[in-house]
């Protein structure tokens, strides 16, 4: 049964349908396990060439990360927290970037 609740329906006939109805709720708590295997092999693709640039450019922002690899930009955080969490990279400090006229975070390659 698929039930979806209106604002005009009575409150006790909404409780006691969503009580009785099954609903199957994944387990697994953790968001990689709902992405397909190409996903999660592009995710380790993505973290590979980062961490390769680091390795061969030296210390580099996000921004300079973004232009190197062609990695879009939004996918970019995530990965460069993957590899602080597994000890790969860490951040060698804070550098003024011209282009958002704001200091922004170095990151390094752990060798």
């Amino acid at each position: 049964m698929n039930y979806q609740p209106t604002l005009f329906d009575n409150p006790d006939t909404i409780r006691h349908t969503l009580e009785t109805s099954k609903v199957n709720i994944p387990l697994s708590n953790k968001i990689e396990s709902n992405y397909s295997n190409d996903v999660k092999q592009k995710r380790i693709y993505q973290k590979t060439i980062i961490y390769q640039a680091l390795c061969y450019h030296g210390k580099m922002t996000q921004r300079q990360i973004h232009l190197i690899t062609k990695i879009d930009r939004c996918f970019i955080p995530d990965r460069l927290q993957k590899l602080m969490k597994v000890g790969k990279i860490f951040i060698a400090g804070k550098v003024y970037d011209n282009f958002t006229k704001k200091n922004v975070t170095v990151y390094g390659a752990v060798k």
